[in-house]
């Protein structure tokens, strides 16, 4: 029963409506309900059917360059859809005015009529514009309201290198930026507007607009510290990778005392056409025997105002040394290498002894955390001039890059032991002659005199003995008691003299 209600209301409305169209000569203008322009630049409209029992067509116009009307198109009854081609359309360079009539046959033919120019029932196209922001690698993009929408949500779809429309997120503005634009990529971008906060059921699609991106600066991939690397007490010498594709300026290469810094900037490289990845700089300004650097690099575009991009830390290594002369031991302290990216394979610690490099190694150390300390037994190294000097060269995982630390020193005053007495060409005590280490053997003297005050034996070779003889040839001196000077320096250049008395036994 309700059914039959439902369509007499329907059909006695209808009868109402045509008659109340034709005695009064006028019919409402199409409700639109979509208003796009499609990727060829081809804009589509549509609209809810005219209940009107004389409506016999549409009529679609737009605007001309003048401002006047300009039919574009006509559609039969039962037809709710319009293209406006694109080869014939400015779409693509601006928001077009479109406007649909309803068309009844009630004589006089009646039309709903728009008006010149815009103003009610009038629609406009959404007009999309959008440009590189080359600083930012973003797109910024603006569009225009649609006029028939009520409070719309607008949805951003993007297009890269010909692939599937993928949404960027949503708004309720008419502006939104897309960050992370790729250098050689081809993109798109398209907004649909859905009317009612996104509900609907109104829709709208803007444009297709393709902007230029060759333009878009182009970050670095890479800013890495090779390595921080002591050549002596006031050079380190810094390398350091850089990408030279990136649209950079400058390299500011920056040090600080401190890992957490501040950090001071000591020299900016520029760069430059054909640039090498490959930079290398010595720091000339340093004590390494003290202080432990860290370095870094920044990477600067003046064009864009662009820094704080940092490489990883380089710290160089701090050796000290101290010397333990009664117990005959060293103490070497030893500070970590920062911050290769695979860490440390090992420090090879080496030791010179009296000025002279060991070939290998005294030890081997993996890596560790903050400082390492060894104690190095030289209680069966007796020779040399009592200068026992360290470094260390670290070496990275992976890599095999290496950083060399400070040389470091510990000093040892000589010891001397001379005998009282001898036996020239006997089983024991044959010779006389000074046990003497850690001593300067450039600075030695050793000298032998008679009780007349005669020079019977002298040398400056360390190893030499006196055999008994008048300058270790000729006679045999006879038995009695003789005198000796001994001379010499040590490491640190303090003089030393023993004087005494040696007797010769037969």
């Amino acid at each position: 029963m309700l059914r039959i209600l439902f369509f007499i209301s329907i059909f006695l409305f209808g009868v109402i409506r045509a008659q109340a169209t034709c005695a009064t000569g006028s019919v409402l203008a199409p409700e639109i309900t979509s208003i796009s322009v499609d990727t060829n630049g081809d804009v589509v409209i549509c609209w809810d059917p005219v209940l009107d029992a004389d409506l016999i067509q549409y009529n679609i116009y737009t605007i001309d360059g003048t401002g006047a009307n300009l039919q574009i198109g006509t559609v039969p009854l039962g037809t709710n859809c319009f293209t406006y081609p694109g080869a014939s359309n400015s779409s693509g360079t601006q928001s077009l005015q479109i406007f649909v009539e309803a068309v009844i046959d009630c004589p006089p033919t009646t039309i709903s009529s728009p008006g010149l120019g815009t103003g009610i029932g009038w629609f406009s196209t959404m007009y999309l514009t959008g440009a590189l922001e080359p600083c930012t690698a973003s797109i910024d993009m603006d569009w225009n309201v649609n006029d028939f929408f009520n409070t719309p949500r607008y949805e951003v779809f993007m297009i890269t290198n010909g692939g599937p429309a993928v949404t960027q997120g949503t708004t309720f503005s008419t502006s939104f930026s897309y960050l992370g634009v790729t250098p050689g990529d081809s993109i798109n971008f398209y907004i649909v507007a859905v009317d009612n906060g996104g509900l609907g059921p109104a829709t709208s699609t803007t444009n297709l607009i393709t902007p230029d991106v060759r333009g878009v600066l182009i970050m670095p991939a890479f800013n890495y510290l090779n390595t921080a690397t002591v050549i002596d007490s006031q050079q380190i010498d810094i390398q350091f990778t850089i990408d030279t594709i990136a649209d950079m300026t400058a390299y500011k290469i920056q040090r600080s005392t401190s890992e957490i810094g501040p950090f001071v900037t000591i020299a900016t490289i520029d760069k430059v056409q054909n640039m090498d990845t490959i930079v290398n700089y010595s720091d000339t300004v340093v004590d390494t025997d003290s202080t432990s650097y860290f370095y870094q690099i920044e990477i600067v575009n003046d064009i864009c105002g662009f820094d704080s991009n940092y490489s990883n830390l380089a710290s160089t290594i701090l050796v000290s040394a101290t010397s333990s002369p009664l117990e005959a031991f060293n103490t070497v302290t030893i500070t970590e290498y920062k911050d290769w990216g695979l860490g440390v394979l090992r420090y090879d610690l080496y030791r010179s002894v009296g000025g002279v490099w060991e070939l290998t190694p005294v030890r081997y150390f993996p890596a560790f955390s903050d400082t390492m300390t060894f104690v190095d037994d030289i209680s069966e190294v007796f020779d040399g001039n009592g200068e026992f000097c360290y470094k260390v060269v670290a070496i990275e995982k992976g890599t095999f890059m290496e950083s060399n630390s400070n040389d470091a020193c510990a000093l040892h005053e000589p010891l001397l032991y001379v005998p009282n007495s001898f036996l020239p060409g006997g089983l024991y005590n044959p010779e006389f002659k000074p046990v003497l280490t850690f001593a300067n053997p450039n600075s030695y003297s050793f000298r032998v005199f008679s009780r007349w005050g005669v020079v019977v034996f002298e040398t400056g070779d360390v190893s030499s003995a006196w055999n008994g003889r008048f300058n270790n040839s000729g006679n045999l001196s006879p038995t009695g008691v003789y005198f000796y000077v001994v001379e010499f320096n040590s490491a640190q250049g303090d003089f030393f003299t023993k004087k005494g008395t040696v007797t010769i036994v037969h």
